[in-house]
C-alpha cells in the first residue's frame, strides 16, 4: 500500500523512488515511533505496528495470529507452480494466440540457453523479436532486481528485445527501461488457478490480508491480448532501436557486473547498479526523479 501510494501518486512533475522505503522504516525503529514483531522463523516476515500499540494485549495477539496464518496460506500456494507460477504462464500463452500476431520461435523450455535459465517464451511480432519474462510476484519489481537483470542477460544472448510481465512496476522502472529499450507490462493483478480460490477468498477480505487484486483465472483480460495485436507492434521498432544501442552495456552490467547473479551482496548490487544507471539513463541515481 505505501508502494502505490509513492509510486502512483505525488507532485506532477516528479516521482520520489519507493527504495527508500527500507531506509524509512529503518528510521522509524531507530526513533521508536514503530515496533518491530519479532519473526517466528527464518522464512517468516517481519510485521510492525504503530509505538503506542500494546503488542501484548489479547486483541492484537488475536489479530497478529490471524494475519500471519493468512499470510502463510497465501505464501504456501504461491511457491505451488501449478496454482500460481505457471497459471500467468498459461494466462499469456491464451493471450498470445488469440492475438493473432505472434509467431512463437521457441516455448518454454526448448530454447538456445542453458536449460537452467530459460525465458518463457520467444516471439517474433512484426519483425521484432521478443524475449518474454514472467513475474507473477506480489513484490514489485524494482530495477536493480534480479529477476530484472536476469531477463535481460538471457535476452542479450539471444538478441531479443525483453519483455518482463509482472503485477507492479514502479515508475523508476518504467523510467530506466525507456532508456535501456526494455518493455514492462503490469497485470495490476496476481493470477491463481481457480481451484486456489476458496482458500484466497479470506486473504483478499479487508479484514484479512486485504489482497484485493488477486484473481484466480486461466483467461487474459482484453489488455493483455490488446498488448501483443495492437502495442507490441506499435513501439517495437522503437525499442529494438533502443535495446540495440544499450546491448553492449546491458550485457556487461548483467554478467560481468554480475547483476543477473543472485549471489551479489545488496551493498554490491546497489552499487553496480548505480554505475549502470548513470550510463544507461545520463542521470545520478537518486530519490527524486523527474518525470
Amino acid at each position: 500500500m505505501l508502494e502505490a501510494k509513492i509510486c502512483e501518486a505525488g507532485p506532477g512533475d516528479k516521482r520520489p523512488n519507493p527504495g527508500s522505503l527500507t531506509a524509512a522504516i529503518k528510521r522509524l525503529q531507530q526513533e521508536a515511533r514503530i515496533k518491530t514483531i519479532p519473526k517466528q522463523g527464518a522464512t517468516d516476515t517481519p510485521f510492525y505496528a504503530p509505538h503506542f500499540v500494546a503488542t501484548n494485549s489479547p486483541s492484537f495477539t488475536n489479530l497478529l495470529t490471524i494475519r500471519r496464518h493468512l499470510y502463510h496460506v497465501h505464501k504456501s500456494i504461491t511457491e505451488r507452480k501449478e496454482l500460481c507460477g505457471d497459471v500467468l504462464e498459461q494466462i499469456v500463452d491464451a493471450a498470445l494466440e488469440r492475438s493473432g500476431v505472434a509467431s512463437f520461435l521457441s516455448r518454454f523450455p526448448d530454447q538456445n540457453l542453458p536449460p537452467d535459465r530459460p525465458l518463457d517464451f520467444v516471439v517474433e511480432i512484426a519483425g521484432v523479436k521478443w524475449g518474454g519474462e514472467l513475474k507473477n510476484l506480489r513484490e514489485w519489481l524494482y530495477p536493480d532486481s534480479l529477476e530484472i537483470w536476469s531477463a535481460i542477460s538471457k535476452c542479450c544472448e539471444l538478441n531479443a528485445v525483453p519483455l518482463l510481465i509482472t503485477r507492479k512496476l514502479p515508475y523508476v522502472t518504467y523510467l530506466f527501461f525507456g532508456k535501456a529499450g526494455v518493455v514492462g507490462y503490469q497485470t495490476h493483478f496476481q493470477f491463481f488457478h481457480p481451484t486456489a480460490e476458496p482458500e484466497l477468498a479470506r486473504v483478499k477480505a479487508v479484514d484479512g490480508l486485504g489482497y484485493k487484486d488477486i484473481r484466480c483465472t486461466l483467461d487474459p483480460d482484453a489488455n493483455m491480448i490488446r498488448l501483443f495485436q495492437s502495442t507490441l507492434p506499435r513501439i517495437g521498432a522503437d525499442f529494438a532501436s533502443r535495446f540495440q544501442r544499450n546491448r553492449d552495456l546491458l550485457l556487461h552490467f548483467a554478467d560481468t557486473g554480475q547483476l543477473g547473479d543472485r549471489n551479489l551482496h545488496p551493498t554490491k548490487r546497489s552499487q553496480i547498479f548505480a554505475e549502470a544507471w548513470r550510463q544507461i539513463v545520463g542521470s545520478p541515481y537518486g530519490d527524486d526523479l523527474h518525470v
